[in-house]
């Protein structure tokens, strides 16, 4: 994520002034929006995952 984000980051640079480059607001943007998605995507699958599952018991079977 941090490679992608450092990418978008290079490939819009407006310019360098003083002590590091000055980014273009769109660059902020999209990693806001790439960001957001990641978080919904997170969000979707930790609520489509199964509950009430019984722990790892290791292999031995467990009679209910």
């Amino acid at each position: 994520m941090s490679a992608t984000i450092g990418g978008l980051l290079s490939h819009n640079v407006v310019s360098t002034v003083g002590h590091g480059p000055v980014y273009a607001d769109s660059a902020f943007t999209t990693i806001f929006l790439i960001g957001a998605a990641g978080g919904v995507i997170g969000l979707i699958l930790t609520l489509a995952m199964r509950r009430g599952r019984q722990p790892a018991t290791g292999g031995e079977v467990v009679a209910h």
